[in-house]
């Protein structure tokens, strides 16, 4: 058994949640998988001491409504405000070219390796998502702006006090403020 200690593609992360979803019978909209991929992110960050999603490029942002993840963002901007299903996110990924059904055996693939490969990983995916799946976009937006989170570290605001989007949250900051809160959930046993 290998354990790998790179990152993973961010498609990756959003397939686990949405797989994870339609096993409840439901989806996500485009603002709570993003907000999860950024919270697995951090809980990857404090457990593991790695990351779960490249950040080197800018790809953690801080935005009006929090932090967001780029390619994330990218990935979803079609779907607007609507929720997002895994079989919707077949047809889209799919509609590039390689089709639903190549979509869906690529995505089946991806996570049966990361459940063989990286079983760690997947524990730290599965405790975020039990621990945040039932919280609405707005509900995951007021746990990612609370005072000395990452965003309200690295938030700038311009002279008309709005937030100036492309602001980086390093995988430092990120490491810290999650590394906190599980020395809070540690001294709270």
């Amino acid at each position: 058994m290998s354990t790998r200690k790179s990152t993973i593609d961010d498609f990756v992360v959003i397939v686990y949640l949405l797989q994870k979803a339609a096993e409840e019978g439901r989806g996500l909209t485009p603002l709570q998988i993003n907000k999860l991929v950024y919270i697995c992110h951090g809980w990857t960050l404090a457990l593991l001491d790695r990351p779960l999603i490249n950040n080197n490029v800018n790809q953690i942002q801080a935005w009006k409504y929090g932090p967001v993840v780029q390619k994330v963002y990218a990935l979803l901007k079609d779907f607007g405000s609507q929720e997002v299903t895994y079989t919707s996110f077949c047809q889209k990924f799919g509609s590039i070219g390689i089709g639903e059904d190549t979509a869906r055996e690529i995505f089946s693939s991806k996570l049966d390796t990361l459940a063989t490969e990286d079983r760690k990983l997947y524990k730290v995916l599965d405790m975020a998502w039990y621990v945040y799946k039932d919280l609405s976009g707005g509900q995951l937006i007021t746990i990612t702006h609370k005072n000395e989170t990452p965003w309200t570290q690295h938030v700038k605001k311009n002279m008309l006090g709005r937030v100036v989007h492309g602001v980086h949250i390093p995988d430092h900051t990120i490491s810290a403020h999650y590394k906190e809160k599980l020395k809070d959930l540690k001294s709270e046993d």
